[in-house]
């Protein structure tokens, strides 16, 4: 049992850490490229997002 819950803790602070990296570097590549193509990236992520949302939406119904 201890050591499923130190998996889990490890696993936990690995995805947070990745998390951080993932900002820091979004940060950075705004300020490096400007805000092109970050509203380039968003554009390309709002997509599948928006097809989530409307698959979920039809779900509902």
């Amino acid at each position: 049992m201890k050591l499923l819950t130190y998996q889990y803790k490890d696993s936990m602070q690995f995805y947070l850490a990745n998390g951080l990296g993932v900002l820091a570097f979004l940060l950075v590549a705004q300020f490096l490229v400007g805000p092109l193509i970050l509203t380039a990236l968003v554009k390309f992520l709002a997509i599948p997002i928006m097809l989530v949302i409307g698959m979920r939406l039809i779900d509902l119904w």
